[in-house]
């Protein structure tokens, strides 16, 4: 008969008793205690680790903060933290992982292969500013969500932290084309240095600017505006301004001067005036 409950240890210990009939505990690191009786059991082990141990190895992974403590710290019970199981993580947990990421990716770049990709790529680094460490940058395919390639940049691989998103656009883009799939469209940010990139190096492609980045740029240049006074007079027609970006962007249906004349309409609107000259657009859309 085997019992197996969660027991509270001052300090990781292990104890065997090897007579037929009597208890044998197993008790290390992990909090689990596994409790024997008329028969002589093996307790399972990975890598000579008990195995109840590898999930609270696995589980912190190197965080900053671990979710762990919230639980064992008002208990009172001991927990594993990530220097305590090295191995375990470098050896078995991080090799899996990987391994499930490549076998996942394959699949996902099946699924992609022969068609006209339209990618929205966009970095994110690990804190504002200039100091930042690192910068993940990462694409996704528009019409289908998925991911097909994401890169992490460290500072030290660059000259400053502001050149880890030009860095991690330039590698992930490389290795989508590596992997023989057609870029046709690459939506990002306006972010200068990709601006350029995409000018000298990826001619070929289509570069747009995401709209929701577009209207928080004009925004705050509407907010930038001086005198005061003029602002306030401007400053209840932002969120509408914001709206009509979206509006023009759908409406355009990729033709730019349909989408410039949309824009430019806002102004007569504002002004109280809902028909006007234009080769396209001639009228506000709600305009009868």
């Amino acid at each position: 008969m085997v019992d197996v409950g969660v027991q509270t240890l001052p300090q990781p210990q292990l104890q065997t008793d090897t007579d037929f009939g009597q208890h044998n505990h197993l008790t290390q690191h992990s909090l689990v205690r596994l409790r024997k009786t008329r028969m002589h059991l093996m307790h399972p082990r990975l890598h000579q680790h008990p195995a109840p141990r590898n999930p609270t190895a696995i589980s912190p992974m190197y965080q900053a903060t671990n979710p762990g403590t919230q639980i064992s710290h008002p208990l009172q019970t001991p927990r594993n933290t990530s220097p305590q199981n090295p191995s375990l993580q470098k050896d078995i947990a991080i090799p899996a992982i990987d391994r499930y990421y490549t076998m996942q990716r394959d699949v996902i770049l099946q699924q992609l292969h022969g068609k006209q990709l339209i990618l929205g790529g966009d970095g994110r680094c690990d804190s504002p500013g200039f100091s930042a460490k690192y910068c993940t940058y990462t694409f996704m395919d528009s019409a289908t969500g998925v991911i097909p390639d994401f890169s992490l940049v460290q500072v030290s691989e660059t000259t400053s932290s502001n050149k880890m998103e030009l860095i991690g656009f330039q590698r992930s883009l490389a290795s989508i084309e590596a992997a023989d799939l057609t870029v046709g469209v690459v939506v990002t940010d306006r972010h200068v240095q990709i601006r350029k990139a995409m000018a000298t190096d990826h001619s070929d492609k289509k570069h747009q600017f995401d709209v929701w980045h577009l209207s928080k740029s004009i925004k705050k240049k509407i907010l930038a505006i001086k005198p005061k006074k003029l602002l306030n007079e401007v400053k209840p027609w932002i969120p509408s301004i914001c709206n009509h970006i979206w509006y023009c962007s759908r409406q355009a249906d990729g033709d730019s001067d349909k989408l410039e004349e949309t824009w430019r309409s806002l102004l007569c609107h504002i002004s109280n005036r809902h028909t006007f000259p234009g080769k396209i657009v001639t009228q506000c859309g709600h305009f009868h």
